[in-house]
């Protein structure tokens, strides 16, 4: 995974926050986006992991582990 790559949140899943729970604009299952960048961020515990911030297919900035995207199309 690099800059400039488009990428993909994975599906909800079990154990996720009940899907009518959450705004629709924070609910990233799906979605796709562009990577901006690469680094470390903690998300629920006081470890930090490998994490993405890509700009989604509706103009958000989203932050989200590295382990919860995929790559759909490398870019050059």
């Amino acid at each position: 995974m690099k800059v400039g790559d488009l990428v993909k949140y994975r599906q909800w899943r079990q154990g996720d926050p009940p899907l009518h729970t959450v705004e629709p604009a924070a609910a990233g299952w799906n979605r796709s986006g562009v990577v901006l960048w690469l680094g470390q961020a903690q998300f629920g515990s006081p470890e930090k992991e490998p994490a993405v911030e890509y700009l989604s297919e509706e103009g958000h900035y989203v932050t989200a582990a590295q382990k919860d995207v995929f790559v759909i199309r490398k870019a050059d």
